[in-house]
C-alpha cells in the first residue's frame, strides 16, 4: 500500500511540472499596462521568428517587447494561435494560458 501511495504522489508530481512546463514554454506574455495597452514579450526563439516577420515596425528588440491596444492584442492572439504559438496572459489574480 505504499508503494500505491508513492506512485500516486509522484503521478501528482509529474502533473505540476507538466502545467510549470506549459507555463515557462510560452512563445510570449502580456501583461496590461497603465496606459490601457498591453505588453507583449517574446519568450522563445519561435516567437521572436513570428514578431520579426509580422511585427518588425513595432518591436523594441533590446528590451524583447512591444505595445498593443486591446483590439490589436486580440487580432495579436488570434493570429498567433493560428499558427501554433502559446501565450500567457498575466492578470491581476491570475496566469492564463492561452
Amino acid at each position: 500500500m505504499n508503494d500505491q501511495g508513492s506512485k500516486q504522489d509522484s503521478g501528482a508530481l509529474d502533473a505540476s511540472s507538466a502545467d510549470e512546463n506549459l507555463i515557462v514554454c510560452t512563445d510570449f506574455a502580456i501583461r496590461k499596462t497603465d496606459d490601457r495597452g498591453f505588453e507583449v514579450s517574446v519568450m522563445t526563439q519561435r516567437g521572436y521568428y513570428w514578431v520579426s516577420a509580422n511585427h518588425a515596425d513595432r518591436y523594441d528588440g533590446e528590451t524583447q517587447t512591444f505595445v498593443l491596444s486591446l483590439i490589436e492584442t486580440n487580432n495579436f492572439l488570434q493570429q498567433v494561435r493560428k499558427v501554433g504559438l502559446r501565450t500567457r496572459y498575466h492578470g491581476p489574480t491570475h496566469i492564463d494560458l492561452l
